[in-house]
C-alpha cells in the first residue's frame, strides 16, 4: 500500500506541474499576441498620422484584453480548450 500511495502522489505532483506548464505556455502566447497586437495597433495609427505616447501601459490594456478573451475563445473554437492544455495533455 506505500507504493500505492507514493505512485498516487507522483501521479498527483506530474498533473500538477504539467497544468503549471500549460498555464505558463498560454501566458507565453497571450504575451506575444499582445505583442503582435500593439505592433498592428501603432502601424495603423502611423498611417492616420498619431502614435503611441506610452507603449508600456497600452500594452498592459492589451495583455488584460486578450488574457479575458483567450480562455473563451479557444474553448469555442475547433481545440475545445486552450492551445497549453492541448500541447501539454495530448
Amino acid at each position: 500500500t506505500i507504493f500505492f500511495y507514493a505512485f498516487k502522489l507522483c501521479n498527483t505532483n506530474l498533473i500538477f506541474f504539467k497544468r503549471v506548464l500549460s498555464g505558463v505556455i498560454d501566458q507565453i502566447i497571450l504575451i506575444a499576441l499582445s505583442l503582435i497586437l500593439l505592433l498592428v495597433f501603432n502601424g495603423i495609427l502611423k498611417l492616420v498620422g498619431f502614435y503611441i505616447a506610452e507603449r508600456e501601459p497600452m500594452f498592459f490594456i492589451l495583455y488584460v484584453i486578450t488574457n479575458i478573451l483567450y480562455g473563451p475563445i479557444c474553448k469555442l473554437s475547433k481545440l475545445n480548450t486552450t492551445i497549453g492544455t492541448k500541447i501539454n495533455f495530448k
